[in-house]
């Protein structure tokens, strides 16, 4: 939208304008920072509890081995190996016992494995995957290490976690150095024996991270349009008076003054423009008033000017300005009686001989015309002279 069409808008729609623009944003933002942050979150998730359930594993497995290997064991009866199912004599040992527990455990949806390059004998026919391969490597050279996965199993997603379990006690190094299933011989202390695999089925926890972003991606789209329902819902009262006020100023410039102030005793920002278009009106109403006082008294006054001007030139044909210079007085009403100057003067009288016999044969103009030619070489001869002419007499 171009800034010249935006600027015909009302002022709440020129406020709410930025409105969608945020909530853009904001969802874009949403959209590169939750959905990663999600699968983090899960991937952190998967990977704990992976670690959890093999910590648990090899609690119960060291329970296993002090509370039950070694008490049975101490009867001569008793032997530990890993094809004890058919014998009542003989007991798992503890990682068969493990494995035992992760085989039946798989059924509820836990899925354990242990594995490394040199399985028991019977077991021979076990191989380890790309993944379980590429942990072993890794897990050799730090047995600390935490090895995880994406993956997809049975059409879900899934983190394969692996950890190395190192030999610990010298009960374990000796059984895998002489059972006579073992096919590596010089094992001691602190060598990795195998791997342990969790896989966590992450389905769920993703499908819940989809919805939470879904609905925080509807939640955004409804708080823009609620912030714009409700900015109507308060801006268009608020357009509404400002046009009110609008017309009043208005009607206040064309000189209305008898136009309503509205919203002038409202508590708000608009009431206080109400109470100064009130005094502007008042202020512009004197200053009218006072204006049109000041063309009366001009007019008055030039009327006044008009009427002395008159009657200074009526005056003027009776007395002469050249009798007041005599007397020295600037105004015929200055002269008081007994005024009088004693000059030593001409009188000049000029006379145009038939001039009632001459004039009849002339037409007005042309008489007015004949006198003014004539006064007209008469009055500046005279007036060179330092006369004056007192009046015009004639038939």
């Amino acid at each position: 939208m171009s800034g010249a069409s935006l600027s015909r808008l009302s002022i709440v729609w020129k406020m709410l304008a930025p409105t969608p623009l945020v909530v853009l944003i904001s969802l874009v933002v949403v959209l590169l920072i939750v959905p990663p942050m999600v699968r983090t979150n899960v991937e952190a998730a998967a990977r704990d509890a992976a670690l959890e359930t093999i910590h648990q594993y090899k609690t119960v497995r060291g329970i296993y081995s002090r509370n039950v290997v070694r008490k049975v064991l101490a009867h001569p009866e008793f032997s530990a190996t890993v094809e004890h199912s058919d014998n009542i004599n003989e007991i798992p040992p503890p990682a068969t016992f493990i494995l035992d527990i992760s085989e039946a455990l798989s059924k509820e949806g836990i899925s354990l494995k242990f594995y490394s390059p040199f399985p028991f004998a019977n077991r021979a026919d076990r191989k380890m995957d790309a993944f379980g391969a590429k942990a072993w490597e890794l897990l050799s050279a730090n047995p600390e290490a935490v090895i995880s996965e994406e993956t997809s199993i049975d059409g879900h997603r899934a983190y394969r976690v692996a950890v190395g379990d190192v030999f610990r006690q010298q009960t374990c190094v000796d059984c895998h150095n002489y059972h006579p299933l073992s096919i590596k011989k010089g094992w001691k202390l602190g060598d990795l024996r195998g791997v342990f695999e969790v896989v966590v089925d992450v389905e769920r926890l993703l499908d819940t991270g989809d919805r939470v972003s879904r609905f925080v991606i509807l939640a955004f789209v409804a708080s823009g349009l609620l912030i714009v329902l409700v900015g109507v819902m308060i801006g268009r009262p608020i357009a509404h008076r400002l046009s009110e006020m609008r017309g009043a100023v208005q009607a206040v410039a064309d000189g209305r003054w008898d136009v309503d102030i509205p919203a002038s005793k409202s508590n708000d920002e608009i009431g206080a423009l109400g109470g100064a278009l009130e005094v502007f009106r008042e202020n512009a109403k004197r200053r009218v008033e006072l204006e049109e006082e000041q063309l009366d008294l001009y007019n008055q006054i030039k009327s006044q000017i008009v009427l002395l001007t008159d009657t200074n030139k009526s005056i003027e044909r009776f007395v002469p300005n050249t009798f007041l210079k005599l007397l020295n007085k600037e105004n015929v009403i200055d002269v008081e009686l007994g005024d009088y100057a004693l000059r030593d003067m001409s009188v000049l009288f000029t006379d145009i001989r038939d001039f009632t016999t001459l004039s009849e044969t002339m037409t007005p103009n042309d008489n007015f015309s004949f006198i003014n030619n004539y006064l007209g070489r008469m009055g500046p001869i005279i007036r060179d002279h330092k006369g004056f002419i007192d009046k015009y007499i004639g038939d």
